[in-house]
């Protein structure tokens, strides 16, 4: 069972890496190889997406138990996330062990003046990108607009 399982990975990460590599698109009457990133359009791109998006689903609501940082409400659609939970307070930053309060953090919080909620978009992101190296996440929170 367990080889059964490796050779079917096998197949689809053959297959994913031919469909990611091959895709050829025209433009303006030209041909193109699409020289980065997910086809546009392409049916496997976007079912391919929707099972990545699922997997880091699972492990960011297990990072966010791992901190212990209380999640009241998460919800996505596509790739646009939404988390909503209390403020991260002055003074925390994420490092290499987790996420970590500082005195020296705290003092340079006060002294930039940053927002809790800016804060914790930032610490947000920052833990979000930690999950899927090859996922690249912004945020957004109601002080931008």
């Amino acid at each position: 069972m367990k080889e059964e399982k490796l050779i079917a990975s096998m197949v689809v990460e053959c297959s994913i890496v031919t469909i990611m590599s091959t895709h050829v698109y025209s433009f303006n009457g030209k041909h193109y190889l699409q020289s980065n990133g997910g086809p546009i359009g392409l049916n496997s791109t976007a079912s391919l997406a929707s099972i990545i998006m699922c997997w880091w689903d699972r492990m960011w609501i297990r990072l966010l138990n791992k901190l212990t940082i209380k999640c009241l409400l998460y919800y996505r659609y596509v790739d646009d996330c939404r988390s909503y939970l209390k403020p991260i307070k002055q003074g925390w930053r994420v490092t290499s062990d987790g996420l970590r309060w500082d005195e020296d953090f705290y003092r340079e919080d006060v002294l930039t003046d940053v927002s809790p909620q800016r804060m914790t978009t930032n610490i947000l992101v920052d833990l979000m990108n930690k999950i899927l190296v090859n996922l690249v996440f912004t945020g957004e929170d109601n002080e931008m607009f």
